[in-house]
């Protein structure tokens, strides 16, 4: 069943186009050879997809040095590992989005 659904992603992307599967079980490569290859169409995953890890980390450590990636700015409240649990209540009660747990 879930591979008939990714085979059938095919039918909504033109030729050259991907499609990201996520939370998806892998299908047969020679089933999914048979759509994707003769109209250059690629499954694209969702985990680390057109990244490259050991190439983009240290490119965007580079521009979060720089000043040009604004990470700080996301974060909505700091809290050491002694206040852990009232960052959590903070959190399941709505009061911070994006937290972070500092070493006191």
């Amino acid at each position: 069943m879930a591979e008939a659904g990714l085979c059938h992603s095919d039918d909504h992307i033109g030729g050259r186009g991907w499609s990201a599967w996520a939370g998806s079980p892998r299908a047969s490569a020679s089933r999914l050879g048979e759509t994707h290859g003769p109209y250059q169409k690629r499954p694209q995953g969702a985990v680390f997809g057109a990244c490259s890890p050991s190439k983009d980390i240290p490119a965007l450590l580079e521009l979060y040095r720089q000043g040009q990636l604004k990470l700080d700015e996301l974060i909505t409240t700091r809290y050491t590992l002694d206040d852990i649990n009232s960052g959590n209540e903070d959190m399941r009660s709505g009061r911070n989005i994006r937290r972070i747990i500092a070493r006191s």
